[in-house]
Formats: structure tokens, C-alpha cells, sequence
């Protein structure tokens, strides 16, 4: 069989030069892999071809040149890559690759530079006398905005510039993307704790650090210090291997500091979202679940996956030790599972901050959200609105003129949306309301105000309530628009695995996976969103709201107040003074007003001339 695999090989795979010795030993070899692979080879025609395809590449050494460049594993002849490489011997970067994660990070980066904008106009549109200085003026919202660009552009310029820069300032780029994203995380930390410790915070106006600033600077002096040390001795010393060295010994250390930062982070949350204690907490009002829960919800993902990140850290530092022990596959899915976990940790920061309009609405901002808009009132509708003395201005009785009209609808004769009430501290034409005409009102508006007042005098409105079914009060347009973003999400994955299974080039397979990630974060806001929309509506549809009947303070003058005694002619009546002890003045005429509510007691004494 060798006489004939050696007269095969010399007819089918001629070999120029050399002796019979080396042509001997590449028969044995032949020989064995017939050995190991004659079933597969004797099968199929094709199945011969490539069978002696690849003995031919073993033979001339172009099965698996250098073991595949040490970027891959070799496979019956054949280089399987890491993601980070590519070619047919895994000697080439993966551009794909970087160019997707890099694209991913610059969009998030653009997404965080417009929320900055959006928020210095907002507050510039906000003021009554311009000015640019008091605009650019820092203050919490716009730091996290700013940190949140830096850290992405960073790391988008990381992956758009790897395979054109040298190692070494790759590797400082990678690193320079941690400090840059703990200071936002340390600087939310810091304002956690002073709303914990502090009592006097206004949380409803855009604000900076006070007294714990000091710590801030501290911690973000000590980050910044070790990637200013790694950047130098990086330029500094020429020996790779102690460049490297010095490289993984800062990673360590910004892995240390997130894991440090991640327990204060625990600890400030649980207590200001978890048990709702602290300084902050000197309203009298009830928790809201739904923010409630947001916001724990919000905690834990962040801290999950800043724990996540540093641990990945450490693990990338030790990844000679384990790393070459998995298969390509494996290692992979860790490089990506890496990648991914590094954009939810910056991509966390512009989804709390996402009202760049009214920064106060913002949980992660103003622990004071966690409570109830709507201040249920503990009393019923009788205790809580209790007649109070009016001033009369000297007239003997109240007295309106005429019907009192619903601001809203304009008709006081409808039974159909209850009785006509006084909700508020208005007077005039926007005094009254029909009950049912302001719960509409207020549903209608839940979309923009976020405490229910009066827009007017700004007075809450005393409301009580309970639960109810979640859609009610719901309109068609919002089923339509759940239904709408429902079907998106489900049929996008399945769009994206039929369009990147029908493409060969690896560039519109990243760009498609792309669109589908973005869609699908995109919609699960919208989805959010609007959960929160058929919440809100849904409760507001179940409220009633106190308030002062305005039968109880409309009315005419009595009729027996009109009369006076016989004793006194209108034009002969002159007001004299009242008793000492609130006798009667002999020679006089008195007439009382006790029974009279909303009113002053007082005597009206009319002497005889």
C-alpha cells in the first residue's frame, strides 16, 4: 500500500527537489492519515477530494502555519481564529470585529453628547434673565453627561484605532476607559450619601456636591494618579515584558477600586432605595411602588454589572495562566461576554438620565420621586375640608352673585360628572369644577405633570384612592402603540437571523446585529415607558378628590334678614356701637346674625333718632 500511496502522491501531489528519504516520510504520514480518515475519504467523491486536499497542505506545511499565528487552534488542517483575529491562518485583525463594538460605543457617545446639549438649552430656555455663564455653570446632570461621552468616545477610539497603533497605546487606551467611568460612578455614590447624612438638600433644582466633595476628589485623584503612572512608565521603559507588567498591575488596581466602590454603592443604595431611610425622608407621604421598584431594579443592574467588569478584569490579568487552557470557542465568548458587559455599565448612565428636561423627575437624582405625587390624604372627604372663617370685609353675610361654572366644561347643570366642587384656593371663574371634569383633567395631563396641584395657586389636591385593574383608563392609542411594540420586539431577532444567514459579507452581518441590538433597547424604553403611562392613568382613574361643595358657600341673603324692624326708616339708620358686655342698648333695635354660617357673629345695633 505504500508502493501505491507513493506512486499516488508522486503522480497527484508532485514534489520538486529532494530526496527519496523525504518523500518516504511524507508516504508515512499519508499512510496514517489514510488510516485515521479512509472512511470519510472512501465515501463520497468530494469527500476524497478534500481528504487529499489537505494531506497536501500537510505535506508542502500549509495546514496550520505557526499554529495558526498563536491567534487559534487547528482543527483537521484548518485555523480557527479568535474573534479577535482573522485570515486563513489568523494572521490578520478582525476589523469586523472592532469596527462593530467600535460603532456601538461612538453611537452611545453621540447619544450622551446630545443629552448634554438638550440639557444647557433646556436650562438656558429655563431663565428669566440670560445668561451663558450660569448655564455652563457644572452641576450633577451635566457632569454625568460629560463623563458618560469621554468614557465611550475612549473606548470607541480604542476599537476604530486597533489595528493601526501599536499595543502598548492600545492597551492605555483600554485602561484609560475605567477611571473615566468610575469617577460618574463614584461621584453618584457621593450623592447618595449626602442625601442620606444631609437634611437641608433642595433636590428640586439642578445642584452639585457639597461637603462630601472632598472624598470625591480623593478617590478621583487616586485613579487618575495610577493611569498617569501607567501612561509614563508605558512610554518610559522599552522591555515589553515589564510594560506589561505595569499594565496589568494598574488594571488590578482600578479592578480593586470598582469592587470598592461597588460595596459604598450597595450600601448608600439599600439604605436610601431599599429601606427608604435618611435625611432626605421628611415628607409624610407613601411610597410609590412603581418608582420604588424602578429604581431598585436600576441599582441592581448597575451594581451587578460594574461587579461583573471588575471581576472580568481580573481575569483578563490572569489570562495566561487559564486562558490557553479553553477551546477558541470558549474564549470567545468570553472576549464578547467582556465587550458587552462594558456597554452596560456606561450605557446604564444615559437610561437613568434620560430627562434632560426636568433633571428633579430623575430617581438617581432625587430620592424624594420614591414618594407619592398624589398625597392621599389619610382623613375621609368631611374631615379633611373643614369650614373655615371667611372675611366678610364688614358686610353682615357672603353673598355671590349668580351660578358658579366648571372651568373645564363650562356647565354647572350636568349630573352626569358629579357635583361642583372647590379644590384648591382659587377664586373667581376658576374656582369651581365638576369632580368627574378634573379627574380627566388629570389623567389627561399624567404624561406631563408629575404632582397633582393646581396650576394656578399651586395648591395640592386632596386625594384618596386604591388600587385598581392596571388598563384602566387607558386609551386606544396606547393599546396600539404596546401591541406595535411588541410585535417589534419579537420579529426583530427573527428579521436579523434570516438576514445575517442570507449575506456572506461579515460587515452587513455586524451592521445588522447592530440595528437589532439598538432596536431592541429602543423598544423596551418605549415598552417602559409606556408601562409607566398605564400605571399612572390606571390609579389616577380610581382617585376622588375633596373638595368644598359650592352649594355649601354660595347662597343669597335670607329672606328675614331683608326686612328691618318698624322702629327705623331706611333713611334715619345710623350704625352705633355694640354693648360692653354684648347687651342690649335701650331705645334701639337689635338684629343678630348666629345662625348664619361662614360668617362673622356679630350685632348690628340701630339707634332711634
Amino acid at each position: 500500500m505504500a508502493g501505491t500511496l507513493k506512486q499516488l502522491s508522486t503522480s497527484i501531489f508532485p514534489v520538486s527537489g529532494g530526496s527519496d528519504q523525504a518523500l518516504t516520510v511524507g508516504v508515512g504520514d499519508l499512510t496514517q492519515g489514510l488510516t485515521t480518515s479512509v472512511d470519510r475519504a472512501l465515501q463520497t467523491t468530494a469527500g476524497r477530494l478534500e481528504w487529499l486536499t489537505l494531506m497536501f497542505r500537510e505535506m508542502n506545511g500549509e495546514g496550520c502555519q505557526l499554529n495558526c499565528s498563536g491567534h487559534g487552534s487547528c482543527d483537521n488542517g484548518q485555523c480557527i481564529c479568535m474573534v479577535q483575529y482573522a485570515g486563513d491562518f489568523c494572521q490578520d485583525q478582525n476589523r469586523g470585529y472592532f469596527v462593530a463594538f467600535g460603532s456601538i460605543f461612538a453611537t452611545l457617545s453621540a447619544v450622551a453628547i446630545i443629552q448634554l446639549v438638550l440639557c444647557i438649552h433646556n436650562e438656558y430656555a429655563k431663565q428669566k434673565h440670560k445668561s451663558i455663564r450660569k448655564v455652563l455653570r457644572i452641576n450633577a446632570q451635566k457632569l454625568l453627561y460629560a463623563l458618560t461621552f469621554f468614557a465611550t468616545a475612549i473606548k470607541g477610539i480604542y476599537f476604530f484605532t486597533k489595528w493601526s497603533i501599536s499595543d502598548i497605546a492600545s492597551s492605555n487606551l483600554s485602561s484609560a476607559f475605567y477611571p473615566v467611568m468610575l469617577s460618574g460612578f463614584s461621584f453618584i455614590i457621593c450623592f447618595w450619601a449626602e442625601a442620606f447624612h444631609l437634611g437641608d438638600i433642595k433636590f428640586d433644582k439642578p445642584r452639585f456636591l457639597g461637603k462630601s466633595i472632598i472624598g470625591f476628589l480623593v478617590f478621583n485623584f487616586l485613579m487618575y494618579s495610577l493611569l498617569f503612572i501607567q501612561l509614563v512608565a508605558t512610554d518610559v521603559i522599552d522591555d515589553p515584558i515589564t510594560t506589561e507588567l505595569i499594565t496589568k498591575v494598574c488594571n488590578s488596581c482600578f479592578a480593586c477600586l470598582m469592587i470598592v466602590a461597588v460595596v459604598f454603592f450597595l450600601v448608600y443604595g439599600v439604605e436610601v432605595y431599599f429601606k427608604v431611610h435618611g435625611a432626605f425622608n421628611s415628607k409624610t407621604g407613601s411610597v410609590d411602588p412603581w418608582q420604588l421598584h424602578a429604581s431598585r431594579l436600576g441599582l441592581i443592574a448597575q451594581a451587578l454589572l460594574q461587579l461583573f467588569t471588575a471581576l472580568f478584569i481580573i481575569a483578563d490579568v490572569k489570562r495566561d495562566i487559564w486562558k490557553n487552557r479553553l477551546p477558541i470557542i470558549s474564549q470567545n465568548f468570553y472576549d464578547i461576554g467582556f465587550r458587552i458587559v462594558e456597554f452596560g455599565v456606561v450605557l446604564w448612565f444615559p437610561c437613568v438620565l434620560w430627562n434632560c428636561k426636568s433633571p428633579e423627575n430623575l430617581w438617581v437624582l432625587n430620592p424624594t420621586t420614591l414618594f407619592k405625587s398624589l398625597k392621599t390624604s389619610e382623613k375621609n372627604e368631611t374631615d379633611a375640608v373643614k369650614d373655615s372663617n371667611q372675611e366678610n370685609y364688614g358686610s353682615l353675610y357672603q353673598v355671590h352673585g349668580g351660578k358658579q361654572d366648571c372651568w373645564i366644561c363650562y356647565d354647572p347643570d350636568r349630573t352626569d360628572v358629579g357635583s361642583l366642587i372647590q379644590p384648591c384656593q382659587c377664586r373667581g371663574d376658576v374656582s369651581s369644577v365638576h369632580h368627574e371634569c378634573l379627574r380627566k383633567w388629570l389623567i389627561e395631563c399624567a404624561d406631563q405633570q408629575k404632582e397633582l396641584k393646581c396650576k394656578v395657586c399651586n395648591e395640592p389636591y386632596k386625594v384618596s384612592g386604591g388600587w385598581s385593574w392596571f388598563p384602566r383608563g387607558l386609551k386606544p392609542r396606547h393599546w396600539l402603540q404596546t401591541f406595535l411594540v411588541l410585535i417589534v420586539i419579537t420579529s426583530v431577532p427573527f428579521i436579523t437571523y434570516a438576514a445575517t444567514h442570507s449575506v456572506t459579507s461579515l460587515y452587513i452581518r455586524i451592521f445588522v446585529i447592530g440595528v437589532c441590538v439598538l432596536l431592541e433597547i429602543g423598544c423596551l424604553r418605549v415598552l417602559a415607558s409606556s408601562f409607566g403611562v398605564c400605571y399612572k392613568r390606571g390609579r389616577l382613574s380610581t382617585i376622588t378628590i375633596a373638595g368644598r361643595e359650592v352649594s355649601s358657600v354660595t347662597g343669597t341673603l335670607p329672606n328675614s334678614a331683608l326686612s328691618l324692624p318698624a322702629c327705623a326708616s331706611p333713611p334715619d339708620v345710623n350704625v352705633g356701637s355694640l354693648g360692653d358686655n354684648g347687651s342690649d342698648v335701650s331705645n334701639s333695635c337689635v338684629v343678630t346674625s348666629h345662625d348664619y354660617s361662614n360668617s362673622l357673629s356679630v350685632k348690628a345695633v340701630i339707634e332711634q333718632s
